[in-house]
């Protein structure tokens, strides 16, 4: 019988996630792709990579990928709360130290999340003034709904323009 996975902590400031096993695992063998985040309803999103730094241990503390970090917050709703966030932990997404592979844990409700409380910040940005195209480049994915036009401020070393917007859609 392989190791029985008991619960999770979720952090999505940093993106990690603790998981609590029955027994001692080999953190090395860890499948990301047979791990999945669900709200416990519809929404469920299979992570693509991430990583460790532990050998063995039966309490895991795992680092997703930014790019699922990112993809987690673009969904509604999922992973945006505690009553928000269960795991599918599905069977060979890690082994024990016999080789045996996990059984498997369905819409297992997060013991403990710590939501994103971090602001976003601006990486880069790029203005095509024959278009009118304004890009931003934020340092994890947001919500454009929330946007504040009229709080972007564009300057050079004499002039400040704030912008408007005339035409199109965000």
């Amino acid at each position: 019988l392989g190791s029985q996975y008991f619960m999770h902590n979720k952090h999505m400031n940093n993106g990690s996630i603790v998981f609590t096993f029955s027994e001692t695992v080999n953190v090395s063998t860890i499948v990301p792709g047979r791990i999945s985040v669900s709200d416990g309803l519809n929404a469920v999103y299979t992570l693509t990579g991430g990583f460790s730094n532990q050998l063995f241990s039966d309490v895991v503390a795992f680092n997703i990928s930014q790019n699922d970090v990112n993809s987690i917050k673009a969904i509604n709703n999922l992973a945006t709360a505690m009553n928000t966030t269960f795991l599918y932990l599905r069977s060979q997404a890690v082994l024990d130290m016999n080789r045996n592979p996990n059984v498997d844990a369905l819409n297992v409700p997060a013991s403990g999340f710590v939501k994103d409380n971090e602001n976003p910040f601006l990486n880069a940005f790029s203005l095509d003034m024959n278009t009118g195209n304004l890009i931003l480049f934020f340092d994890e994915t947001v919500d454009i709904t929330s946007m504040l036009i009229s709080q972007l401020v564009l300057s050079s070393a004499t002039q400040t323009y704030n912008l408007t917007i005339y035409a199109g859609s965000i």
